[in-house]
């Protein structure tokens, strides 16, 4: 039984680094409301930033560079 608790214990450990870790990227909603167009471009452009800082998007950008 004791194998059984460290490895939940472990399992546990690992899952609250994966969620606070994917908790600290999120930015706060905008504090106003916007127009349709003005919203979707301004989330086209968060999204845009977001893939840029990420390793999917270092990933991306060698392969368009370097096809």
């Amino acid at each position: 039984m004791s194998k059984f608790l460290k490895s939940l214990r472990i399992i546990l450990s690992v899952l609250a680094i994966f969620y606070i870790t994917s908790c600290r990227h999120t930015q706060p909603a905008p504090d106003r409301t916007m127009e349709f167009e003005e919203g979707i471009k301004a989330l086209a452009s968060s999204l845009g930033e977001q893939l840029e800082k990420s390793s999917v998007g270092n990933m991306l950008n060698k392969v368009i560079i370097n096809p």
